[in-house]
């Protein structure tokens, strides 16, 4: 209630100091480097002058910015800014939650001012990349432990965020119906536990393991003879929800089946309809109907 157009998108970071295997920033957009804060102000207040409230903010990583010196005191000033000024944003290309926890503490502050919604200002929704959160071994250096990361989201959800989309990654060639029987349980505990702060609701977005060019994955696969299908031929099947992949368990089109059977268990069929159905700026009233609905499914489950 609230969110209307027009919407503008913000980015004010290029790059990501981090190297997923599966992530092509680091190989094509470079170096991590970003604004400074004066600068994001000048942006935030020229939106202003032509009436634009909405931001889609759209950078890799935000949160690389804690790396340097002054970072995490420029990126509160910047969403202390956006609080002040009665912005509304969606952190639309995810945020690197791992980075508000540091030595088994969380950073509050951060999360509050990152993501308190207040109705007038604040994050109204918000992509979070979890990348992989079954039981095997952490893949990726930047995740934090499965304890870890629930502890966060639940932290941000207590902030009022109206949807929260959850996104993982499943599919990858050594996948096992062990692996995916524990992605789905710990997806669960993790939709249940936001919806039970009762704050907004949570999404759970199934991605599959697809090989980008120009990323070490994409190599490995063809090391390994992965690909069923070629990238020149047939581009189309190269997306987030059609296998490509032959697997040790599992061959592309049983991965492709268990992406969907599997988020229609963990959402259910009314949400999974809600989130189709979802994702428009709808004239005022529709809007705010749609997240009670939704609100209503996520209390009854």
């Amino acid at each position: 209630d609230g969110v209307h157009p027009p919407l503008m998108y913000l980015e004010t970071s290029r790059g990501c100091r981090q190297s997923c295997d599966f992530c092509s920033t680091p190989f094509t957009k470079g170096r991590y480097r970003y604004m400074d804060v004066d600068r994001i102000g000048e942006i935030l207040q020229y939106y202003r002058s032509y009436g634009i409230r909405t931001l889609l903010l759209i950078e890799d990583n935000i949160l690389s910015r804690l790396d340097f010196p002054g970072g995490r005191e420029a990126v509160l000033e910047w969403f202390r800014t956006m609080h002040r000024e009665g912005f509304l944003w969606e952190f639309a290309n995810g945020v690197e939650i791992g980075k508000l926890e540091s030595g088994g503490k969380l950073d509050h502050e951060l999360i509050e001012e990152m993501f308190g919604f207040h109705g007038s200002s604040g994050c109204f929704r918000s992509y979070i990349p979890l990348e992989r959160i079954d039981s095997s071994s952490l893949p990726y250096r930047k995740l934090k432990v499965f304890d870890i990361q629930k502890s966060i989201l639940l932290a941000i959800a207590r902030q009022s965020v109206p949807i929260m989309n959850l996104g993982v990654i499943v599919g990858n060639p050594e996948e096992s119906p062990e692996s995916l029987r524990s992605t789905e349980e710990r997806m669960l505990e993790l939709k249940r536990g936001i919806e039970d702060t009762g704050g907004g609701f949570a999404f759970a977005n199934i991605f599959l393991h697809i090989p980008i060019c120009g990323t070490n994955d994409y190599r490995r696969f063809h090391r390994e003879k992965r690909l069923m299908f070629d990238i020149d031929s047939q581009p189309e099947l190269f997306n987030f929800y059609t296998s490509v992949v032959r697997g040790d368990h599992f061959d592309y089109r049983e991965l492709t089946d268990l992406r969907v059977e599997m988020a229609r268990r963990i959402n259910g069929e009314q949400l999974m309809q809600l989130w189709m159905d979802g994702g428009h700026y709808y004239p005022d009233g529709i809007v705010a109907s749609s997240l009670e609905e939704g609100r209503q499914l996520a209390a009854g489950r």
